[in-house]
């Protein structure tokens, strides 16, 4: 098992230490480390930058669990297993006992029930009163030569609690919650103790301390080098989890015994994660990385401890390293991720791993439902604002152009703007606002009502967005439109609606001191030209004559204004 049972000599030495062999130093493992150290490799080098995992290895004992791993989140081999959770969401005392039993899919209602009965025999000598006045150590004494003799056979490391009752197979984790049963049974406190390696019970633990335990961790030895120890209180220190007088005043070792090896009591929920926790490591061991991770998500729901933070995050790493990205889970892993590392993996890699998901989920497959669906996940589960800001950029950016890209222009153009609202100096997104707006306006031309509603949108726009103030492709995108609004209504004989325009073309160049590009002259020279040409035709000729020395003002080296002035005097 991953932490008690240990191989008869497992070194940890600089030439097979690995992130992993914080936890993973039981016999199970240390039997191929070369195995585990290639899948670590494999997935520190993965797609999703699991950068700095390291950082995970030292946590608060005990974290919410809720936010990361909630019931539905789980995944439930039987429906044994999945009443055996509920039964900790009720109001109800949990039955333990079915808890324990839970881990192996093949338990049904009859093994409960015969396992139980099983049990109850073996137990009924204790229930006459002559064993109720046994002195304390007289009674744990009595009680543990029964069940050993009745219940247990053969240590085995991999064995599940069910195995207990089938074959007499057990180990000490199974053994200690066979125990904490019994004694809630026959009334007798105890206390579930876990310490580097290994789990037990201390029966009495206020009176007689009677030690109760299957196994001794001094049957396996695990030596820690110079080089592991030093890494451990280095980062202890580095993250602020030791004081700097302790971290100057005491020795290596020293900090390593206290804070490493120290001991650590337990409750029956946590007993029954450290079963879970065991079967991930097995399942590693083979490869069954679907279950590993279900089976992480279990023991982390039971037990939200430092060490299964690591594993969990260990396992969810493996998972989205098979996880195809274009997938509707990956968004899901990646909240994850980011819930169980938060400030360890930096918003680099989170960004990163964002960009990748436009890749393949809008841009490779298309799939705009997926991933407005990925992006609203994965918004609502990242705390950091600044963070939750720029993912939100690229997410209307990418959807923004894929629109644009598939000519559905009024689509992008609020994408675009959400964009630039949150980065109002990027210049490719005015940019592709400018192309998006031009195209239309080519499109409109012919169409005056719909060419007014696209100008007045650009006007809002504008007047939202000082960046685009200053844009001189934007500015000169408006002039033209003005200039052709007010060309058209002259050229058509409605000079009281084409007067505006002009007006408010000739406004927003002293407004904006912007100058007009070569393209926008020309367009002056069309939309002056009109305007002359509309007054002489009405034997106006000083007001057809005004018009044209207003269009050289823009446009001094217009051939055909000068031509026109020269007609006109």
């Amino acid at each position: 098992m991953v932490f008690n049972i240990l191989s008869k000599k497992a070194f940890i030495t600089p030439a097979n230490i690995s992130v992993s062999d914080f936890y993973l130093n039981s016999s199970i493992i240390l039997k191929n480390l070369l195995i585990i150290n290639s899948v670590l490799m494999r997935i520190f080098s993965s797609s999703f930058l699991l950068a700095g995992l390291i950082a995970f290895l030292i946590l608060p004992a005990k974290v919410s669990a809720d936010s990361i791993v909630s019931f539905g989140k789980l995944h439930f081999h039987s429906q044994f297993e999945k009443k055996a959770f509920m039964q900790l969401k009720s109001d109800s005392v949990p039955d333990y006992f079915y808890l324990f039993l839970a881990a192996d899919k093949s338990i049904t209602e009859n093994d409960y029930k015969n396992y139980s009965d099983k049990l109850n025999l073996v137990l009924a000598p204790f229930n006459k009163k002559s064993f109720l006045k046994l002195k304390a150590k007289k009674k744990v004494s009595k009680v543990f030569k029964q069940v050993q003799d009745q219940l247990m056979d053969k240590y085995v490391e991999t064995a599940l609690f069910s195995e207990l009752f089938k074959n007499g197979e057990y180990q000490c984790v199974t053994s200690s919650m066979l125990f904490s049963d019994i004694f809630d049974k026959l009334g007798i406190p105890y206390q579930i103790n876990f310490v580097p390696n290994h789990v037990y019970l201390t029966a009495y633990p206020e009176t007689a301390k009677v030690i109760v335990q299957t196994t001794s961790p001094e049957k396996g030895v695990v030596v820690y080098d110079k080089v592991f120890k030093n890494k451990y209180v280095q980062y202890l220190r580095k993250n602020k989890l030791i004081g700097k007088n302790d971290f100057e005043t005491q020795s290596v070792d020293e900090l390593f015994a206290r804070y490493y090896l120290k001991n650590d009591t337990a409750d029956l929920k946590q007993l029954a994660a450290m079963q879970y926790t065991n079967m991930a490591i097995l399942n590693l061991q083979n490869s069954e990385v679907d279950e590993s991770f279900d089976n992480m998500l279990k023991a982390y729901y039971l037990n939200p401890d430092s060490k299964n933070k690591f594993m969990l995050t260990l396992t969810l790493g493996m998972k989205m390293d098979n996880t195809d990205v274009s997938d509707s889970l990956y968004a899901p892993y990646f909240v994850m991720l980011y819930k169980l590392t938060q400030s360890n993996l930096n918003g680099e890699s989170i960004i990163s791993i964002f960009q990748n998901i436009s890749e393949k989920q809008l841009k490779n497959k298309g799939d705009v439902s997926l991933y407005e669906k990925s992006y609203n996940l994965i918004t609502s589960g990242i705390s950091d604002s600044a963070l939750r800001n720029k993912i939100s950029y690229y997410y209307n950016w990418e959807m923004g152009i894929w629109f644009f890209n598939q000519q559905q222009s009024d689509k992008a153009k609020p994408y675009l703007e959400k964009a630039l609202l949150l980065q109002p100096d990027n210049l490719k997104v005015q940019s592709l606002i400018v192309k998006l707006f031009a195209l239309q306006a080519q499109a409109f031309n012919n169409d005056t009502k719909k060419f007014i509603v696209l100008y007045d949108s650009s006007i809002v726009l504008f007047n939202r967005h000082k960046s685009l103030q200053k844009n001189n492709k934007y500015v000169n995108l408006l002039y033209k439109m003005e200039l052709r609004l007010a060309g058209n209504y002259y050229y058509r004989g409605k000079p009281n609606e084409g007067l505006p325009y002009l007006n408010k073309f000739e406004e927003m160049v002293a407004q904006t001191q912007i100058p007009l590009s070569f393209s926008t002259k020309q367009i002056v020279e069309r939309a002056y030209s009109s305007i002359a040409v509309y007054y002489y035709k009405r034997n106006l000729v000083l007001k057809a004559r005004s018009a044209v020395k207003q269009g050289l003002k823009y446009y001094p080296d217009s051939f055909n204004l000068q031509e026109r002035l020269k007609a006109l005097n």
